[in-house]
């Protein structure tokens, strides 16, 4: 059937040990115990220096559909990625795999050093089930994509982290495995190869590949991912629409690590300017304070200036961006007109109700002394965030674009081309 899930993972857990001495006996005795038949079938009893690095993590993968694994080093997703790719055995529960699978979990996997760019297409394609006329096919495709056609004949290790990684991704997207597992490795590339590779994993999922991939760059998540699923710990915190899961985890590192005066920012300030910012602060009605708004409410910020002087051009400039620097809107408005002569003043920028999806975001403001960004007198990078909540919004993203939606009846549009 169509909608049977090609990849199941029931109540998956697995268990390590922390210290190699220790490590090495319970190899030995866990081996002997399973081939005399004495060892329990998931059997998750931690002995000294033991923890679990996954724990009981169940979810399923269907057809075209593409799950992003997130949550913090350490929380077990690299680990459960290696289950599903048959690297290791889950002490506890099951996974059931159906299809062909594709992986790209660690830099150089599967390769062999000695050998070439070339000869390891080969060698991966076999692994995978493929025929030499099958890679043969997809050969020129392969290296195209990587973009190594002067080296392809070099030995694996000569090759940077970055040509492993554009060969790996190649091999894994290429072959048309019906399951593709991808680990956080693609932050090694390069930007142009990085975006080549989000189109690709589109047009994987629009084609019915079933993809799980690992990724610390939520903008990647919530722009291929239908699902998402929250790590933490080894245990499952969320699990959901992308775009609300990775909402819920920025807000917890939000909310755990209020970095507010110690990020990093170009500050600038011209004493000779004749106009500096005093003070900048939320404004909310009645005793609500803090900094978390849903996205039913209007975020108003206060910027107070003061003035030296009257210029003849002074602009209040101000932007929002997200914790990864990407810019969500700036703008500029002339002030002035607006000025009588020095003293303070205080702006009200508003930004209506319903203009966020949800999301965490840097306040920046600054004053300068024309429209073209420049001249500034005055820069205050990251001095207020936020959080926007969307508890009631069907939408996915970052901002709420309010589209129209017009509904036309098909056997009118059919009637007016077959008279056109």
């Amino acid at each position: 059937m169509v909608d049977t899930p090609v990849v199941e993972v029931e109540q998956v857990s697995k268990k390590f040990c922390r210290r190699l001495r220790y490590s090495l006996w319970y190899g030995l005795t866990d081996l002997a115990a399973e081939l005399t038949g004495r060892n329990g079938k998931d059997n998750l009893e931690l002995r000294e220096a033991e923890f679990l690095a996954v724990d009981n993590v169940s979810f399923q993968l269907r057809p075209g559909e593409c799950i992003g694994l997130i949550g913090p080093n350490g929380a077990g997703k690299s680990t459960l990625l290696k289950m599903l790719n048959g690297l290791i055995r889950p002490d506890k529960g099951r996974i059931t795999m159906r299809g062909r699978v594709g992986a790209l979990i660690e830099l150089g996997a599967g390769f062999s050093p000695v050998l070439t760019g070339r000869e390891n297409i080969y060698i991966n394609g076999a692994v995978l089930g493929f025929s030499k006329r099958e890679i043969d096919a997809k050969f020129d495709e392969i290296v195209d994509f990587a973009e190594l056609h002067d080296a392809i004949d070099a030995p694996v290790q000569t090759y940077s982290s970055g040509m492993h990684i554009r060969l790996g991704f190649a091999i894994a997207a290429h072959l048309e495995p019906s399951i593709l597992l991808i680990d956080e490795v693609l932050a090694v590339g390069d930007a142009s190869f990085r975006l080549k590779c989000m189109h690709t994993i589109r047009r994987k999922v629009d084609s019915g590949t079933s993809i799980i991939l690992v990724s610390h760059q939520l903008g990647h998540i919530r722009n291929v991912c239908t699902r998402a699923v929250w790590l933490d710990q080894g245990k499952v915190r969320n699990s959901g629409y992308a775009s609300e899961v990775c909402s819920s985890y920025e807000y917890q590192l939000y909310q755990r690590d209020n970095l507010r005066g110690t990020l990093p920012g170009r500050a600038f300030f011209d004493a000779e300017g004749g106009a500096e910012i005093v003070d900048v602060r939320f404004r909310r009605d009645g005793s609500r304070d803090g900094s978390t708004f849903s996205n039913a409410e209007e975020v108003r910020v206060a910027v107070t200036i003061r003035c030296s002087r009257v210029a003849p051009s002074l602009f209040l400039t101000f932007g929002l961006r997200m914790p990864n620097e990407t810019l969500v809107y700036g703008d500029q408005h002339e002030l002035s007109g607006w000025l009588s002569g020095p003293g303070y003043y205080e702006i009200e920028v508003r930004f209506p109700q319903q203009s966020f999806v949800g999301g965490h975001f840097y306040f920046s403001c600054g004053l300068a002394r024309d429209s073209e960004w420049g001249h500034t007198i005055h820069n205050v990078p990251r001095c207020l965030e936020f959080y926007v909540t969307s508890p009631f919004s069907t939408a996915n993203g970052i901002v709420d674009l309010k589209p129209s939606l017009s509904i036309r009846c098909a056997d009118r549009i059919s009637n007016e081309l077959a008279a056109s």
